[in-house]
């Protein structure tokens, strides 16, 4: 390991003091039981994942500027919609990174292949966390 990325130890109490990694259950609001870990760069950069929504990015902020539109409906569970028209929508917090795809990206559609709608459902599907690393 670099030495230069050592030059923290024993000067400080806790890492957490330089960043870090913290994950959490939401417990108010539409996101209520929604699983997010929120990663702090120590260099300005934090920004918040939604590990029940793809691992979309939800909030960013760099030193005091935000740097992501929220929807109204902000961070809310995974659900099964519809391939219907834009019912996608009705889960769509905003972000900074929304995943899109993977079966379809882009507007509803009805074709020979089927029916598609707005965007897909990857963003409804949970992450599995393997691992973490301070």
């Amino acid at each position: 390991m670099n030495p230069k990325n050592q030059r923290w130890k024993g000067k400080v109490g806790n890492v957490k003091q330089l960043g870090g990694i913290e994950t959490a259950i939401l417990d108010n609001g539409t996101g209520k039981g929604v699983r997010i870990a929120n990663i702090d760069t120590g260099a300005g950069f934090r920004y918040q994942l939604v590990l029940d929504r793809a691992m979309d990015i939800s909030t960013a902020q760099f030193g005091e500027h935000g740097l992501a539109w929220i929807s109204h409906v902000g961070i809310t569970p995974p659900a099964p919609f519809t391939a219907d028209g834009i019912d996608w929508l009705s889960t769509f917090g905003g972000g900074l990174l929304t995943t899109c795809g993977l079966s379809h990206v882009g507007g509803p559609e009805n074709d020979a292949y089927g029916k598609r709608g707005l965007h897909g459902r990857i963003s409804n599907n949970p992450a599995e966390i393997i691992a973490i690393k301070q």
